[in-house]
């Protein structure tokens, strides 16, 4: 894909000798993602798919794409039918081939037979995407759980060195700051954070700062004091600040589907009855049950 006739050379003590560059790009090439996404992009701006995604606010919401990892939206089974056999068959044109053993189906409907081609789709009730678990059901407890064992196993991962008596605590809190404790609040900006949640959160940490110590519990030694040895930031904070972060990257973006699916429409009434909590729960005790009003007011 690079310009024909064209060269390079390989500089290390001195500029080699040029060479024509006769093949395109490979896997972990710098330009190789780009080029992948504005191919992907002029293939999914051909479709012609505007009544068959699902109506937001006005507004039709067709996929979502993160790199090759894609999520179309279908209002009935004949819609999703038509949209990935017409995904798969343009894909084949650029050299790309839709997997359907990797293509799963979430409904929150009845089931209908989904083919592409020949193969039959599998149905799945929860799925995990872009590390996170989907689900129609509100499934957040079962992300946690998850998230709390993908923990522990990236901590015993690294038990050679965070149980290393030699190496003094200052270089394990900072090796626990950046290679464990982002796995335990992956996408924690997108969590409806309830108390169950936050003490499940701080218990793993807790327990993970005292192996790094090497101090059991009927030792009994106070929370706080352990924190003032290891130094580390607490979870349930950091999770916090990153929901702000998050809200405040969705009222100044414009017209992003993260922001878009986040408000509640005007027209939308509340029924009155008891829900599940929901994402933006938290912020409304801070910021006001109007910041979703006042986000709008301040573009």
């Amino acid at each position: 894909m690079y310009i024909k006739n064209s060269s390079a050379c390989i500089q290390l003590e001195k500029k080699g000798d040029p060479f024509k560059i006769q093949k395109g790009v490979r896997q972990g090439d710098r330009l190789s993602p780009k080029l992948f996404s504005a191919v992907l992009e002029m293939t999914f701006k051909s479709f012609e798919w505007q009544n068959l995604g699902l109506n937001i606010d006005s507004r039709t919401l067709t996929h979502l794409r993160f790199a090759d990892d894609i999520v179309l939206f279908a209002k009935t089974p004949d819609g999703l039918v038509r949209m990935l056999n017409e995904l798969a068959s343009e894909s084949r044109k650029i050299g790309l081939k839709l997997n359907p053993e990797k293509t799963k189906v979430m409904t929150n409907g009845n089931k209908s037979s989904i083919k592409v081609g020949d193969s039959e789709i599998d149905y799945v009730d929860e799925y995990i995407y872009l590390g996170q678990l989907i689900s129609p059901q509100d499934n957040i407890n079962k992300e946690i759980k998850r998230r709390v064992a993908n923990n522990w196993k990236r901590y015993w991962g690294l038990r050679n060195v965070m149980k290393d008596k030699n190496l003094n605590i200052a270089t394990k809190s900072k090796l626990f700051i950046i290679c464990i404790l982002p796995v335990l609040i992956y996408g924690s900006q997108t969590w409806a954070i309830t108390k169950n949640i936050t003490n499940r959160i701080t218990i793993c940490q807790r327990s993970m700062e005292r192996s790094i110590l090497g101090v059991k519990k009927r030792d009994r030694l106070r929370n706080i004091n352990i924190r003032k040895k290891t130094k580390v930031q607490d979870a349930s904070l950091k999770i916090k600040r990153l929901k702000w972060k998050w809200s405040g990257h969705m009222i100044r973006g414009k017209d992003k589907w993260s922001k878009i699916i986040t408000m509640v429409p005007k027209r939308w009434q509340k029924e009155k009855r008891k829900t599940t909590k929901r994402w933006d729960d938290d912020i409304r005790q801070v910021a006001g049950k109007t910041w979703s009003r006042e986000r709008v007011r301040m573009e």
